[in-house]
């Protein structure tokens, strides 16, 4: 098992959902044989899209907790991006009663914090919200219902966000693109006629991340609110956080899976189900992040889980489909693979996969294996011959926009997946009922 202080072998003995026990010959009224298998605390997923509601086709609160049971999720943070967004009271209050009854294992939701709902921050926090949520950029077209109360497209925005947020101790997560750098640049690249991957990587390059993050960096300086940089893409971004970090303020990175194990180029024929915002990255930026993770600069993962049915990505080219890769039950065995590869130790997962985002929003009881701990568990069985990624046995309902990561190895095989010591997966199957996964 991979516990805070090491690997160890032992038994964990479980009551009440908790962790009571560790130690070697333990006894109870029911065993659980984890012979030949690696024990992870299970994944806290920092940056999930379910949606639900009217979108509720593209994913629900059902499909999308059975996923993240799947995957070794064992909790997980929503986004407020919705129809209506968790950007007011009233709609946070509606998805939270739509989510009670559906859930699988244990979700937090996230708010909206946007220059345009700044009164009603305070009251999302007392209602709950785990975090808040703003983008440094406009609404997508035809999306601006979406996003009310998500936005802060300029530096007196921002901090005016970041001011309201402040005074609730909540983090601020920031999607860091600066537009004033994308804007120009994709219209004059979308009117070269390019549809490929690397054409929309040119159009969002790394110096639109470099030049939103040492906004936030500013920002965060002046008004002492506590942010993650969300899904940061390059190395040199990771580097600016962490400079940031050392000056005294308090801003976490997070990374997804896929910036280090797809590029531009690797991601290519999968065309516009590989299309993100920040982009996927040319294959030396890929395998730098891949380093900067294991020296630490990654403080946490998240899958930016974005689920949309195969017609909806293919709606459209390159530059008018929707974001997102539907990934939540892929993150975990994914970056299994880099034990393998020997980039990553077991610890620097379970650090990077669970630890170090519950303590970043204040989970006490999860993200590690620990006497007193809740019993969120994953038992992962290493394989002598890899498998595969199949989108056909995937639980999201977006499972056919999954073509990004089709056929990509898997070093590991999530076996069970355990929330509050309940089995809620085992036997490629989903083994608890709705309702058992929790609102954090």
């Amino acid at each position: 098992m991979v516990t805070p202080g090491g690997e160890l072998r032992a038994d964990i003995g479980v009551a009440g959902g908790v962790i009571r026990e560790i130690g070697p010959h333990l006894t109870g009224k029911e065993r659980i044989d984890a012979a030949g298998m690696v024990v992870l605390p299970g994944m806290v997923d920092s940056h999930v899209h379910i949606r639900g509601g009217v979108f509720s086709h593209r994913e629900d609160f059902h499909s999308g907790t059975c996923a993240a049971a799947a995957g070794g999720v064992t909790t997980l943070l929503e986004m407020p991006v919705a129809s209506p967004p968790a950007s007011r009271p009233e709609w946070l209050r509606a998805r939270r009663e739509e989510a009670r009854d559906q859930l699988v294992v244990d979700v937090g939701m996230y708010a909206g914090a946007g220059a345009d709902n700044l009164e009603e921050i305070p009251r999302l926090a007392e209602m709950g919200a785990v975090a808040f949520k703003t983008f440094l950029m406009p609404p997508p077209n035809r999306r601006e219902e979406e996003f009310y109360g998500l936005c802060a497209q300029d530096a007196d925005s921002l901090r005016a966000v970041m001011r309201a947020v402040a005074a609730t101790g909540r983090l601020l997560a920031v999607h860091a693109e600066d537009n004033k750098v994308v804007a120009p640049l994709a219209l004059r690249i979308q009117g070269e006629g390019r549809e490929d991957l690397a054409a929309w990587e040119r159009s969002r390059p790394q110096e639109a991340e470099l030049s939103a993050i040492k906004s936030v960096a500013a920002a965060a300086g002046e008004t002492g609110c506590r942010v993650i940089v969300c899904h940061v893409s390059t190395p040199r971004g990771l580097e600016l956080i962490a400079k940031a970090r050392g000056e005294g303020l308090e801003i976490l990175a997070e990374s997804c899976p896929h910036y280090l194990l797809l590029d531009c180029e690797s991601a290519a024929e999968a065309g516009v189900f590989a299309r993100v915002k920040p982009p996927l990255r040319p294959p030396e930026l890929r395998r730098e992040m891949i380093l900067a993770a294991a020296e630490g600069l990654v403080d946490f993962f998240g899958s930016d889980h974005a689920p949309y049915l195969r017609e909806e990505k293919l709606r459209g080219g390159m530059w008018s489909t929707v974001d997102g890769i539907p990934s939540l039950e892929l993150s975990l065995p994914l970056l299994l693979n880099f034990v393998e590869t020997g980039a990553f130790t077991y610890g620097d997962v379970a650090r990077m996969a669970a630890g170090s985002a519950a303590a970043a929003f204040g989970l006490a009881q999860k993200g590690s294996i620990r006497v007193g701990g809740d019993a969120d568990l994953v038992l992962a069985r290493r394989e002598d011959r890899p498998g595969a990624v199949c989108g056909e046995r995937l639980f999201t309902k977006s499972r056919d926009s999954a073509a990004a990561f089709a056929g990509a190895a898997l070093t590991h095989t999530i076996c069970r997946t355990l929330v509050r010591g309940k089995t809620v997966f085992a036997d490629g199957g989903i083994q608890a009922n709705k309702g058992w996964g929790r609102l954090l």
